[in-house]
């Protein structure tokens, strides 16, 4: 109940649709409570993210030549790819659920998993 009622997100989200978040974000390993629609794809997420907490976000970029997006991760290390839901996502990953962390880094953009500090 805490995570709901300090998480931000897009007010226009309805409840049923809402998935609450606890993302961490590295290298600060700063916690910050949010919420998104489940139905988004992982990318759009990211890019909510980086918004709402005023994150650099090269993932857009075609002028970036760092070769690094910003990527999502479950609390384990396992990348979410951009193209999937977050519904689907949750279906096939027991790690992410309501209230779960997952970890937002930049990181190599064909890493396939986070070697977690």
């Amino acid at each position: 109940m805490k995570m709901k009622m300090s998480a931000v997100g897009d007010k226009t989200i309805p409840e049923t649709e809402r998935i609450y978040l606890n993302i961490q974000l590295l290298p600060s390993k700063s916690n910050k409570p949010i919420f998104v629609s489940k139905t988004w794809p992982v990318g759009k997420v990211i890019d909510k993210t980086a918004d709402l907490f005023k994150l650099n976000n090269p993932n857009n970029s075609h002028c970036d030549k760092s070769g690094k997006n910003l990527l999502m991760f479950t609390c384990h290390g396992a990348v979410l790819r951009n193209d999937q839901s977050l519904q689907n996502c949750i279906d096939e990953n027991e790690d992410l659920e309501n209230g779960a962390t997952v970890i937002i880094s930049l990181a190599e953009k064909d890493c396939t998993y986070l070697q977690i500090p």
